[in-house]
């Protein structure tokens, strides 16, 4: 499980939603499954995209948030948990 720090309009998230994650131990998932992925030190929530051999990671208008042979898959967004008293 993992929790939102701070607004993420793009994606559809709000500060302290949670995510129920199902972990990639691989460091892949399919395209377009909604994923927290890492590049370098810097994490991200997005719809994962791979085509001709690039990896990105897309926001909710499908534009590139993270791209790089480097990027790798954390988990899957299974479930997103919203506390609708913040």
């Amino acid at each position: 499980m993992f929790r939102v720090a701070g607004d993420m309009p793009d994606v559809g998230l709000a500060d302290r939603d949670h995510l129920i994650v199902e972990p990639r131990t691989n460091g892949d998932a399919a395209t377009g499954e909604f994923v927290i992925a890492t590049l370098g030190n810097d994490a991200f929530v997005g719809r994962y995209w791979r085509k001709h051999g690039t990896r990105s990671l897309l926001d909710g208008a499908f534009h590139v948030i993270a791209q790089g042979s480097a990027l790798r898959v954390l988990g899957a967004v299974t479930l997103v948990l919203r506390d609708e008293t913040h």
